[in-house]
């Protein structure tokens, strides 16, 4: 059987551990947080600049998005507009060929 002394020495150490263990699981919680305090005022700058840049560039993105939709309307509405260009360049001959026969027909009277 280990001698009192021995005891008294190994308690102490025990105690010691125990005590180091519970102040390092009870002041952890409350540096953890102090540190993520601290990490959020220093990058609260930093990520409110971040946010208003990234506002900036979706409305820009937005304005770009609803100019090559209408873009693409535009395009797509050519097909149609190319057949109503011709007919209106056909009536516009037409109406060229009916000037010349009317001044045809007046230099005769």
């Amino acid at each position: 059987m280990p001698s009192s002394a021995e005891v008294q020495l190994r308690t102490e150490s025990v105690c010691n551990l125990m005590s180091q263990i519970v102040n390092t699981v009870g002041n952890e919680p409350s540096m953890g947080l102090y540190r993520i305090q601290e990490h959020c005022k220093k990058s609260s700058r930093d990520l409110v600049s971040s946010k208003l840049l990234i506002m900036r560039t979706d409305k820009r993105v937005q304005g770009a998005y609803y100019d090559s939709d209408y873009a693409i309307g535009a395009v797509s509405d050519l097909g149609t507009v190319r057949s109503q260009v011709a007919e209106c360049q056909s009536n516009v001959e037409k109406a060229l060929e009916y000037k010349r026969l009317l001044n045809a027909r007046s230099a005769k009277k």
